[in-house]
């Protein structure tokens, strides 16, 4: 399976991962195993199936989908309570998203530092060691990746939103909602 939104080069800056030969081997296949699935619970299965159908090197090609796919900043202002479907909000609220791709990034780096904390080896799942540094304990890491889980959230609702107003345009959209991570550290 190929990518569909996300390469392994695309984690730089806040969602910088190191890689090697190896390492990026087991990156792009947390990409194959998830990006498809991060798609379909944001914008729901039917409209999330359209929305990869319409993908071509990395982008989408119809207005329809770029729409989703491109950062969304929408103000709602004037009102004294706003509700939407989740939250109440006074005096308005600003929706804005930095597109597509930086929730997925945000989604796959937490999923990714989580998980590669532990090893399978020959004598059985084992944590790494290392000479120059000291790896961060298991705690800390998921703490690491769940900021950057959180941190795509509003990014999400902001796309969400997008596609509830803009029923007319996206009659298939059944996105499922994010929650907020929390870990026992806090």
């Amino acid at each position: 399976m190929a990518s569909i939104l996300v390469q392994t080069t695309d984690f730089t800056g806040f969602y910088k991962i190191n890689q090697t030969t190896q390492t990026t081997a087991v990156l792009q296949s947390f990409i194959d195993k998830n990006e498809k699935s991060i798609i379909r619970r944001l914008l729901g299965l039917e409209l999330g199936d359209l929305f990869i159908a319409d993908v071509a090197a990395f982008t989408p090609v119809t207005a329809r989908y770029l729409a989703l796919f491109n950062p969304i900043a929408i103000q709602i202002s004037g009102l004294s309570t706003f509700v939407d479907d989740y939250y109440q909000y006074g005096n308005g609220h600003i929706y804005e998203s930095r597109g597509m791709k930086e929730i997925i990034l945000g989604m796959l780096y937490d999923l990714y530092v989580t998980d590669q904390q532990h090893l399978q080896s020959q004598s059985g799942v084992v944590r790494s060691e290392v000479d120059a540094a000291k790896a961060l304990g298991f705690d800390n890491a998921a703490r690491q990746g769940e900021t950057r889980h959180n941190s795509i959230i509003d990014d999400y609702e902001a796309v969400q939103y997008f596609a509830r107003t803009e029923s007319a345009t996206y009659p298939e959209y059944d996105g499922l909602r994010i929650t907020v991570k929390y870990s026992a550290i806090i």
